[in-house]
Parts: structure tokens; sequence; C-alpha cells
């Protein structure tokens, strides 16, 4: 069987909270999509109920250039505070993976995170991978990376300033 567009991406980012803290935030369902830009439109349409364990499943649609995707994923691994893997259940791809690995550095924490997608094996899809999808796609990890500075440094923030008025 002739396989289709294989892309791959890794992102690190340096956040000023420690390991367990960005591991609490990334296990909430409820976080995941406050990391995806605006324009992707994303709605969370189920989950499982608490922090992810392996076997939890998510639902979401996102929109893609407006066009509407349904992708369900589920936690194949959960190694707090280190490590937290998703895979594509249903979805646009042939595959999806998406890890999360967590690495005390310093004063914070370095969060590498691993994108691994195989679209189907027609030169169309093919195509439209290499030539837009893929641009869009480092448009989204930039905006995450972005965005998990400000929300985790936020809630560093946040807390040692409810220690300081306890």
């Amino acid at each position: 069987m002739r396989s289709g567009y294989t892309y791959r991406l890794e992102s690190e980012t340096q956040v000023a909270a420690t390991a367990e803290t960005v591991f609490t935030f990334l296990s909430d369902p409820r976080s995941l999509p406050l990391l995806d830009p605006p324009w992707l439109k994303v709605e969370l349409l189920s989950t499982t109920s608490g922090q992810f364990r392996a076997g939890s499943e998510m639902e979401y649609i996102f929109r893609w250039s407006e066009i509407p995707v349904y992708l369900r994923m589920v936690v194949t691994e959960v190694e707090p505070p280190l490590k937290l893997v998703w895979s594509q259940a249903q979805g646009p791809w042939q595959s999806f993976h998406h890890s999360m690995t967590l690495r005390s550095v310093g004063d914070g924490t370095l969060i590498t995170e691993r994108f691994q997608f195989e679209t189907a094996p027609d030169l169309f899809g093919s195509l439209l991978h290499r030539w837009v999808i893929r641009k869009q796609f480092r448009e989204v990890i930039d905006f995450r990376k972005q965005a998990l500075i400000n929300r985790l440094s936020r809630a560093v923030r946040e807390q040692e300033l409810d220690r300081v008025q306890r």
C-alpha cells in the first residue's frame, strides 16, 4: 500500500512554571483548546471528565480555512508529570500523533511537542499538505508556543499572589 505525505514537526517552549504545574494544565482537557489560535474556532464537543489518563478521549471540531473538521483523539500514554501522548482515533488524516514531554530546566520547564501526521496516499492531498497546510500548521505551532508561555506564566503569578495573600 502506498503511503501519503508524512509531516513531522518538533517544537520546544520554555515556561516559567514547574513541570507539575505545566502537567496539571496540559492534562486538563479544557486547557487544550485555549492553546489554539482563534481562527481555528476550536469547539470541544466531549471529553473525559477530570485529568487525562490512558484511554481518555476528546472530540472536537475545528475550522481549517473555514472548513469544519471533526477530530477524535485518544490519550495513549500518560507519565505524570513528564509526558502526554495523543493519537487520532477518527479524523482527517491517515494517522496523527501528538506528544508533549516536560523537562525541568533552571527555574522553569522545557515543553517539547512532537507532531506527526500522514495524509491519504493521493497526489492532491500530498500537494495540499506540502504547499498550504504545512505553512498553516507552522502558524498554529507558533501560536501555541506563545499561548503556553502566556497562560502558564499567568498561572504561576496567580499561584504566587494566592500564597502571598494567605
